[in-house]
């Protein structure tokens, strides 16, 4: 009877100390779960923080060319603008050639003209001058 009860001893001792172990254990797996999630929720809150920076950071972009090409337009315009006078001067200038030219044109015919009167005139005297002389 006496080997019975330390045999039950025994066993009941085993128990005990497999029990403290398996809780040891469960407490020791829990720990990790715990700092298993912890470094889960801290990575993800790190992304969702590096997501944020980068949205910032495509905003920022987006503005800086939405900005470029509102620069572009305007300059573009400008250009526009600027041709359209540089071709309304342009044809001012050709107008006014062309009537310098026909003025220029109108001033030669006239002076042929004249030339051609004057020298009818002559011939006319001369053709005179010889009537007066042939009577």
């Amino acid at each position: 009877a006496a080997v019975h009860g330390y045999l039950y001893g025994l066993i009941a001792k085993l128990e005990r100390s497999a029990d403290r172990e398996a809780r040891s254990r469960a407490k020791a797996e829990a720990r990790e779960a715990k700092a298993a999630e912890e470094e889960a929720r801290r990575q993800e809150k790190a992304m969702e923080e590096e997501r944020k920076e980068e949205s910032k950071r495509l905003a920022v972009a987006r503005q800086c060319v939405d900005a470029l090409v509102s620069k572009l337009e305007k300059a573009a315009e400008k250009a526009a603008e600027r041709a359209a006078k540089a071709q309304a001067k342009a044809a001012r200038a050709a107008a006014r050639l062309e009537r310098h030219t026909q003025k220029q044109l109108a001033k030669q015919a006239a002076e042929r003209a004249a030339a051609t009167v004057q020298e009818q005139a002559l011939a006319a005297g001369r053709a005179a001058m010889e009537a007066k002389v042939a009577k």
